[in-house]
């Protein structure tokens, strides 16, 4: 059985990108015996972390009824443009296309049909090379855009200066606090954003996962 082994990797070396294994699995699990699902988890896929890098770096995005909202064509340029992976509309029509292939791959394969029976020989045949078409498509869009974002981007801001008052933060803070409560440091009861925050490697990571659910959230 094949597996996104090269993707699961990437995922496990950046933890911000954690909340992909599911999507990950969910493909791996069904991808096989069917395949329409697998379809629309590896759009949602693919969909999600593009959403996730535009959410973090345009502050017009974090307006999520306006992420929620932008099609897959638009999404697609301007997150490339953003983190300027393309410098060309060409460049970018490529890679939407590719994007858009595994979305309309139910339709490609449909069309191979030789209108058999469902154990036919013919009809195995296209349902194979449609599903490995899908599992290697996707990891190789999947582990692009991760790769050139986590070299390009988060190593260059690495050092850079958080603040807990941040507007970036805000809303992270309001997160965590609902989801979390209060913990108790040395007997006294402190908010859980506050206390992670004295931890500025723990803070980052769960502000990362936090943008990633939220990303999640828009696909479902």
């Amino acid at each position: 059985m094949q597996k996104l082994q090269r993707l699961r990797g990437l995922v496990e070396r950046y933890r911000r990108w954690n909340s992909l294994e599911t999507f990950i699995n969910r493909i791996e699990l069904v991808y096989a015996s069917d395949l329409d699902s697998a379809i629309s988890n590896a759009h949602s896929l693919i969909e999600t972390i593009l959403k996730t890098i535009l959410f973090e770096r345009v502050e017009a995005y974090k307006d999520e009824s306006k992420l929620k909202a932008i099609r897959i064509n638009k999404l697609v340029s301007e997150t490339l443009r953003n983190i300027n992976l393309v410098r060309c509309e060409e460049n970018s029509k490529f890679i939407s296309g590719m994007i858009t292939s595994i979305q309309h791959l139910g339709e490609i394969r449909n069309g191979l049909s030789h209108g058999k029976n469902l154990y036919s020989i013919e009809d195995e045949k296209t349902e194979e090379l449609a599903a490995f078409f899908l599992m290697n498509s996707v990891e190789t869009i999947a582990c692009f855009l991760i790769e050139f974002y986590e070299v390009e981007y988060p190593l260059k801001s690495k050092g850079k200066e958080i603040k807990y008052e941040d507007e970036d933060y805000r809303y992270f803070n309001d997160w965590l606090d609902d989801e979390n409560g209060t913990v108790m440091v040395a007997g006294v009861p402190i908010m859980t954003s506050i206390a992670l925050f004295g931890d500025p490697i723990a803070y980052k990571d769960k502000y990362q996962e936090y943008l990633l659910v939220k990303a999640n959230e828009e696909a479902d």
